[in-house]
């Protein structure tokens, strides 16, 4: 089971007192996952285990980027992801596909639209 956060924190105060061992007793938390808190808690100074690098690949388009495609949309609506690409090229001398740049707009909450013809 996952423990909440502000047990963990609570766990690391109890420790300046109490052994591993009366915290199990006292919480109803293994001994193992007690060790483990303490042990992120020593290597990062946080009790949720931050990782010190990142997981996965990077982003091919950094914040400032994807904020430049954002400051477009909103001056034009209706642009087409390619022509986002070829702005992204021109300013910021950005190699990425229209589909990276459509995923990356999704994430940030931009959702595609339709053409239709009327």
């Amino acid at each position: 089971r996952d423990i909440p956060i502000p047990q963990k924190e609570l766990i690391v105060i109890m420790r300046r007192t109490m052994t591993v061992k009366a915290i199990a007793a006292a919480t109803e938390i293994s001994e193992r996952a007690i060790t483990r808190v303490l042990k992120n808690f020593r290597d990062t100074g946080s009790v949720t285990g931050q990782r010190l690098c990142p997981i996965g690949r990077p982003r091919e388009l950094s914040s400032w980027d994807v904020d430049y495609l954002e400051s477009l949309i909103e001056r034009k609506p209706d642009i087409f992801l390619s022509e986002l690409q070829q702005s992204l090229r021109n300013a910021c001398n950005v190699e990425v596909s229209a589909e990276t740049i459509g995923r990356s707009l999704k994430r940030r909450g931009l959702t595609r639209k339709t053409v239709s013809s009327i």
